[in-house]
């Protein structure tokens, strides 16, 4: 993955997916937007990404990250939301709504997304 993926976070706010990396906007300045690490407080990750104002383009790449990538952890996101949209509009269980969400997933992106138990 080598384009700029840019989703909904679970708190609403845009999340943007990288070379198998999260970031969330840190902050939008005059030229560009600069956006954090996801890992920044959790693992002390100090990269930092500057894009375009219309996020279309990569600006810059600061700084090495802390930890190793996950494009499962990225997909397992992207689920989270979904689900969390269709929970607002569909008349279906959290539960249904999980099972047809993680239908035909690989090992790897079940392992990132919540216990059924914890959705309920």
């Amino acid at each position: 993955m080598d384009s700029l993926d840019i989703f909904e976070s679970q708190k609403g706010k845009e999340k943007l997916a990288y070379y198998k990396f999260m970031y969330v906007v840190h902050k939008e300045c005059i030229h560009f937007i600069r956006w954090k690490c996801c890992k920044k407080n959790s693992r002390k990750c100090p990269c930092i990404l500057k894009t375009s104002l219309d996020k279309k383009n990569l600006i810059q790449n600061d700084h090495e990250h802390s930890q190793l990538s996950s494009q499962n952890e990225i997909e397992a996101a992207k689920i989270k939301m979904k689900i969390k949209t269709l929970a607002k509009v569909s008349k279906s269980t959290p539960a249904q709504l999980f099972s047809e969400a993680k239908a035909g997933l690989s090992d790897n992106i079940l392992e990132e997304l919540p216990k059924e138990k914890s959705i309920k």
